[in-house]
């Protein structure tokens, strides 16, 4: 079944995410996760190497869905109070690097 990279926004979610992420997670539509703390953001434009303030996430997940809409679906049923974004990327399991 394909996978969707979910990076959630909004540092600061009700609750009622972590709840949201766990019912999913039982359900085993949710495969992983983690909650995320401050990071950094490097550019690199024409030669340039820029590093300054990453944008606030409260954490990313793994989710295995039937489709694309399946997966907008699930995202679409989360909570929240606050503004906030949901981004979903298709993970291509044809080039997954292993650790070893």
């Amino acid at each position: 079944m394909p996978r969707f990279l979910y990076l959630l926004s909004a540092a600061g979610a009700p609750p009622a995410v972590a709840e949201w992420v766990a019912r999913h997670a039982a359900a085993g539509v949710v495969r992983c996760g983690a909650r995320v703390c401050e990071g950094t953001r490097l550019e690199r434009e024409h030669g340039v190497v820029t590093v300054g303030e990453a944008a606030a996430r409260w954490g990313f997940l793994v989710v295995e869905a039937e489709d694309a809409r399946a997966a907008l679906a699930i995202a679409a049923s989360c909570p929240s109070e606050h503004p906030g974004t949901i981004e979903l990327y298709r993970v291509d399991a044809a080039d997954v690097v292993a650790l070893r």
